[in-house]
């Protein structure tokens, strides 16, 4: 199984080796059977790595309108970021297949690892959008210096958890 998931990555990484399948095939030195199952393995890859990425999107997407729902008051945007946390939360329980018998463990795994890194994407996304906009910079400074230096959430409670509670794991400035 390492073997075969080093070769895909070999062929999916390199146009010059899958250039060398394709004519493998039109010239008949693999069948056909071979090439649509090379093919199938290698969109099955791209689309979980796809999968991957959108799902780090989100949780970051997620994070940083947590970090302005608390720290930036202005009531005509709070509804917006709701509403945007709550569209976010329901792609990623779609992507993972979030509490079914056949959600994305694996998937799910790589994110609990990598929400650390995620969180902290969070938090620069925070602090460029917070520099355009009107947070004074000695205040964003208390904010940032303020924020936990490790996510306080876990996925589960991102995923689950009432937005009202997410928000008070964080200070208050």
């Amino acid at each position: 199984m390492a073997n075969e998931k080093m070769k895909l990555d070999e062929i999916i990484d390199s146009e010059e080796r899958f250039s060398e399948i394709v004519i493998a095939f039109t010239e008949n030195k693999i069948s056909k059977d071979e090439f649509i199952e090379i093919c199938r393995k290698i969109f099955n890859h791209l689309d979980r790595s796809n999968i991957y990425k959108t799902s780090q999107s989100y949780l970051r997407l997620i994070i940083e309108h947590l970090l302005l729902l608390q720290y930036r008051v202005e009531e005509e945007s709070r509804n917006f970021l709701l509403w945007e946390i709550v569209e976010f939360r329901r792609s990623l329980r779609c992507d993972l297949l979030w509490g079914r018998k056949n959600q994305e463990t694996n998937l799910i795994d790589h994110l609990k690892d990598s929400l650390p890194a995620i969180y902290l994407y969070g938090i620069d996304a925070y602090r460029e959008r917070a520099t355009v906009s009107r947070i004074k910079t000695p205040k964003l400074k208390k904010i940032l210096v303020a924020l936990p230096k490790e996510c306080p959430w876990t996925l589960e409670e991102l995923l689950e958890s009432r937005v009202a509670d997410l928000i008070l794991e964080l200070p208050e400035i």
